[in-house]
């Protein structure tokens, strides 16, 4: 086998155990790109989710891909939650660093200016009933167009045990 073959082999062989290995609680994971890295503050991103299980809690994730053109070291989502027939439920305006303030180190993982930041948002979040939901993230940075964001996401996972 030459060097070559032998990189695919490894590089195969450690996605599939990263794909394997991930966390069987997770419910949902979606990430919504935006047009030319820029994030304007009447852009809604919604997310259709469905919840299998309401008896369970769960931990609720932003994830930001974002570069080196950002121009804060923080970012402020407003996320709203709705239920399927499109009754509001709750509204919550969360602040997280992207950049480490003393040092302006970006948090996340990448290559060259860009990273990828999973972020907690809430901890042991519990549904009102099992069915489908509406996420909504809008940027609230008091600012029109915020360059440097190139995707932002949702993630939700099960809590499986206690810690």
């Amino acid at each position: 086998m030459n060097r070559v073959n032998i990189f695919f082999t490894l590089i195969l062989s450690a996605l599939s155990f990263s794909l394997l290995s991930c966390g069987g609680g997770r419910v949902f994971d979606s990430m919504k790109d935006l047009d030319s890295s820029v994030w304007n503050e009447n852009q809604e991103l919604t997310f259709n989710i469905e919840i299998p299980d309401s008896t369970v809690t769960y931990r609720l994730y932003y994830s930001v891909r974002y570069d080196n053109n950002y121009p804060y070291y923080n970012l402020y989502i407003n996320r709203t939650l709705e239920d399927s027939s499109g009754k509001f439920l709750n509204k919550k305006l969360q602040g997280m660093d992207l950049f480490k303030p003393s040092t302006g180190v970006p948090f996340g993982s990448g290559m060259g200016s860009k990273k990828d930041f999973l972020i907690l948002a809430e901890d042991h979040f519990k549904f009102p009933y099992v069915g489908k939901y509406s996420v909504k993230l809008k940027q609230y940075m008091r600012q029109e167009n915020v360059p440097g964001i190139a995707a932002v996401g949702f993630r939700i996972e099960k809590i499986t045990e206690e810690k």
